[in-house]
Order: structure tokens, then sequence, then C-alpha cells
């Protein structure tokens, strides 16, 4: 990584050497700079036990790019939250996850492009296989570090990176998170290829480095994808395979674990649907990553959990999802899911759920505003674990 950061160091100062003598240029790359934002209102249910929690959390992101100057451009990106009828259940129940207004400045980079190579370093969004940050709160989840790409081969992606950093979505304490240090660093690889017609294939690796050899973190994850048209239809068939290895004893949370997963997709006339199956080994739990934006086994539920990582654990998910504008209703989409799950090793149960969910985009005048209504239920299935009922109202105006 020495190297990467001698080499963006000589980009910079290249690029400010020749800034000197073309002071218009590097004016117009920032007069023709770009901006955008995001705002958001998120109402946010969840009941379990005969008790509820309710946020409504309302964000404001802001984002400016420059303009590319021999290659080279720089961007930011603010973001805000808060959550103004929060009450004392609500901050309990979501201080993790939702409670925790403030701002943060979450992107803060340079980035160097030519012929299909691309490095970015500083605070930003990452979004590799292994590592990533999750955007299903109103505050996105961020890295600081170095993230490189290469596209320069047919029909593949290559791509690596190294982070230092991680900002998380609150501080657990009533604010929004800051960046804080990531173990002692942690660092990725990953390749995806589609050149075969109707074959995606994905290989990533990472390791996280802890303070001792017993916290080193190995992930590794492939995936293969493979869709024909039949009759008119798509269908399709994939296979995943997660593996993560630490320098612990095994047992069942240790994180030793292994999961492969299969999934039989079908889509005709903007009707989709797939069959998922995942089996998790039987000697521990399974990690898939770093950040809350990694992970998506093919039998996930609803919302994002971790039932299908538990040790032991066999899991199936059925998903429908219709695209209503193929009868006239433009920009308006329907999903449904139903998940079992079954034979953990640390705690017996047999868990159910079912989600329903309706999506609207809005075009001409409105276009960027989109909402979303969705709800699962989730049913432990023993004695010590309550069922759960969640509800998600959300709106997003990007601009």
């Amino acid at each position: 990584m020495k190297l990467a950061k001698l080499s963006l160091a000589a980009i910079v100062v290249a690029s400010l050497s020749a800034s000197a003598f073309a002071a218009d240029s590097l004016a117009g790359a920032i007069k023709n700079g770009k901006v955008s934002g995001l705002l958001q209102a998120y109402d946010f249910n969840t009941k379990s036990a005969g008790t509820s929690a309710n946020i409504i959390n309302l964000g404001v992101d802001l984002s400016y790019v420059t303009d590319s100057l021999y290659g080279i451009s720089a961007g930011v990106t603010m973001q805000s939250t808060n959550s103004p009828w929060a009450n004392a259940a609500a901050r309990t129940k979501f201080g993790g996850t939702m409670y925790g207004p403030g701002a943060v400045l979450s992107e803060a980079y340079l980035k160097y492009a030519i012929n299909g190579f691309s490095i970015k370093a500083g605070r930003q969004y990452v979004g590799t296989p292994l590592v990533a940050g999750s955007g299903s709160r109103t505050t996105r989840q961020a890295f600081k570090g170095v993230i490189a790409g290469y596209t320069g081969v047919a029909n593949t992606v290559i791509g690596a990176g190294y982070v230092t950093k991680y900002q998380k979505r609150t501080n657990g304490a009533g604010h929004i998170a800051q960046f804080g240090k990531y173990k002692d660093g942690a660092w990725t690889v990953y390749a995806k290829n589609h050149s075969v017609k109707g074959l995606k294939l994905l290989a990533a690796y990472a390791h996280a480095k802890g303070v001792t050899s017993v916290d080193d973190t190995n992930y590794f994850y492939t995936q293969a994808d493979y869709s024909v048209k039949m009759s008119g239809a798509n269908v399709g068939l994939g296979a995943q395979y997660y593996n993560s290895s630490t320098g612990k004893t095994t047992n069942a949370t240790s994180g030793d674990g292994s999961l492969f997963g299969v999934r039989v997709t079908a889509g005709l006339n903007g009707l989709s649907g797939y069959i998922g199956y995942n089996k998790n080994d039987n000697k521990s739990n399974t990690l898939v990553g770093i950040g809350s934006g990694t992970g998506d086994d093919y039998a996930h539920t609803f919302f994002y959990t971790e039932e299908a990582y538990r040790a032991g654990v066999k899991a199936w998910g059925i998903g429908l999802a219709y695209d209503l504008s193929k009868v006239g209703a433009k920009g308006f989409k329907v999903k449904g899911l139903y998940n079992t799950y079954s034979g953990a090793n640390n705690i017996k149960y047999n868990l159910k759920s079912y989600g329903l969910g309706a999506y609207y985009s809005f075009a001409g005048t409105y276009k960027g505003l989109k909402t979303g209504l969705a709800y699962e239920s989730i049913n432990y299935g023993d004695t010590t674990t309550k069922d759960v009922n969640k509800m998600r109202f959300t709106i997003d105006y990007k601009f």
C-alpha cells in the first residue's frame, strides 16, 4: 500500500504543478463540477412481546464532485440525520442503527482514472463483495482507504482495496457515528467476469488484521449465476459459497464457518420469482465480510438478518415480484417473500417469516422521488425468543 500512496501523491503533485500553468483549466474543473443531494424520511416500527418502538428519521445528504482534469477528480459528501420525535423507547431500540442525530463528512476523496483503471483514496462509500457499507438507513456507512479497479480486460472487472477506518451509522450513545479505526486495517481483492453469454462469475477475498493474530479474520466468497431464455421466459440457476476463518478456538460462534447456497430463478412479462436454499456448516457461524453491506445469501429474509449464517442452519427462501408497468401502472412494483430456518446448533428453533413490499418511483416533474412500504413478520418457533413484526415506510428524493 505504500507504493499506491506514493503513486497517488505523485499524481496530486503533478496535477497541482500543471494547474499553476493552466489555472483556467483547474478553474473549469471546479466550476463544471456537479452538486447532487438526497432527502430522506424513514419511518421504522418494530413490535415484539406486546411492546413496540417507532422512530422517524429525517436525512439530508449533499455531494459535490469536480470535473476531471488530466484524469483527476475530487469529491465530498456530507451526511446529516435527525430524529425529532424519538421517545425513550425508540432511542433504546434503534440506538445502534437509527437514532444518531448529527452530521458527518462521509466522503472526501481524490480519484484518478485512465484507460479503464481507476483509484480512489480517502473517505468514500465502498461497495465491493466483501467490504461494503449499507445504505438502508438515513446514515450510510463509509470507509477511509484506497480502492482501485480495472476494466481493461473484456467483460471483466478486477478490483482491490485497503481500508483503515470505518464509519458506522450511530455511535450507540445518541450521536451520528464518526470515523473510527477498523482493527489494524483490512484489504480485499475481487474479480467479476461475464465472458460467456448468460454466465456471471464472481470471486473475492478479504483479510482483516486484528490487534493480535487471534483477531485476524479471513473471508472468501464465490458465486456463479447462469440465465437463459426459454420460450420467452428467463430461467436461471445459481450457486454461492462463503467461508470465514479466524485464529480463535473453533466453536459455534468463533467465525470459522462456511455457507453453501443454490437458487433457481424465473421471469416472464414483469413477473419474477426464485427458490433459494442455504446450508451453514455445523461447526461455527459464518462471517460474510466487513461492513453491513456484505452478505447476500440466496434465502435471505425480507429485512437483513444473520439467521442464515448461524452454525447448522438450513434455510429456504421463496420470492415473487411483479412490475406493474406491464399492466399500465408505470413505476409501481410489489414483492413478497417466505422463509424458513431450522437446525441451529447453539439455539434450537424453527424460524418462519414472510414479508410484503410495495414500491413506487415517480417520473416526469417528480423524477428522483421514490417511496416504499414493507412489512415483515418473524416467528422464531421457540419459547425464549419473541416473535417480531417490522414495518418500514421510506421516502427518498435524489436531485
